[in-house]
């Protein structure tokens, strides 16, 4: 007999002996035993409950994170043999782990490849839409994780792609920033960049992209540079930087001879009230600017507009001259 105190015995019956002795030898078993082979018996006989099932992994896992591993591997034996159901509360049990878990990030991955799998097994309507949900949140869980930004180039283009699929231009924004950020002078990205941050009215992050393309703009030659400088000034009307544009346009027209280029620069030099320079830059290129009736017209307008008569009443002579012969 057993006393827990001096007046009141307490008789430990042979159940509880019993009881007492499958207990500590169950924690034997689990201490020794295979636990891939342990796990796999164990949850196979637990597949009518998936929530408490992933309950209970949880806790396995708080308790022994090493196990994880065992944990992912059953996951993967279990989309193979078709029981999606049980892959997923494991997956789920998994992310219950330190966000820079190895096993954690295996999980995340897997379980998208999983529920991307069961979008196309089926035609319901209702069940891909519910399969589309749960993608588009786990898609932003990954892209947030911390080992998203060590991928490598070619994986973040692979999950940049994949934005289409779930329907997230926002989340396909943050992946194009950290591409651009990661690699400044990939023009492809940062084109990207500045187009879709401002249909969303991300100008922050247009604004980067526009920085990035400059940095290395004086660096380009011909068709390459203008190219560039006219991604440039379009960007940064499209933002409402007047100054930026005017500064980008004077170099623009130094190297044109495209009329319409300078009437960019005279446009924004009549808007900044300086007509003097505006029209200096009409005598300069006179000659570019009178090739047909409608530029003749609006270099005249100019003139007018500053109250330059006489300039305005000598190109009045000289188009009469080449226009009405």
């Amino acid at each position: 007999m057993l006393y827990v105190s001096d007046k009141r015995p307490r008789v430990v019956t042979v159940w509880q002996l019993i009881a007492i002795i499958v207990m500590f030898g169950s924690v034997f078993f689990f201490l020794h035993v295979d636990k891939k082979s342990f796990y796999q018996n164990l949850l196979m006989g637990e597949n009518s409950n998936y929530d408490l099932t992933a309950i209970y992994l949880k806790n396995i896992l708080r308790m022994e994170p090493e196990n994880a591993k065992y944990l992912y591997e059953f996951s993967n034996v279990m989309i193979k043999k078709g029981d999606y159901d049980m892959a997923e509360a494991t997956l789920k049990a998994l992310e219950s782990l330190p966000s820079n878990n190895f096993w954690k990030k295996k999980a995340l991955l897997l379980e998208y490849e999983l529920l991307k799998r069961q979008y196309y097994m089926t035609n319901d309507p209702k069940v891909r839409q519910n399969l589309l949900k749960k993608m588009s949140k786990l898609y932003e869980k990954i892209v947030n994780a911390p080992f998203f930004k060590k991928l490598p180039l070619l994986k973040m283009q692979r999950w940049l792609s994949e934005s289409w699929f779930v329907k997230r231009p926002d989340i396909r924004l943050e992946i194009l920033a950290q591409i651009t950020a990661e690699y400044p002078r990939l023009v492809k990205y940062n084109e990207e960049l500045l187009q879709e941050a401002i249909a969303l009215k991300r100008y922050d992050l247009a604004l980067k992209a526009l920085k990035n393309m400059e940095r290395d703009l004086d660096r380009l030659e011909g068709k390459e540079y203008r190219d560039r400088l006219h991604l440039l000034i379009q960007g940064y009307e499209a933002l409402g930087q007047t100054d930026k544009v005017r500064e980008l346009l004077m170099r623009d027209y130094r190297q044109s001879r495209n009329p319409e280029d300078i009437f960019k620069v005279i446009q924004l030099l009549v808007w900044a009230g300086d007509y003097k320079q505006a029209v200096a830059l009409g005598h300069k290129y006179q000659d570019v600017l009178i090739q047909n009736r409608k530029d003749a017209q609006r270099l005249l307008d100019l003139y007018l507009q500053a109250g330059r008569v006489e300039d305005a009443r000598r190109l009045s002579l000289e188009l009469l001259k080449r226009f009405e012969r």
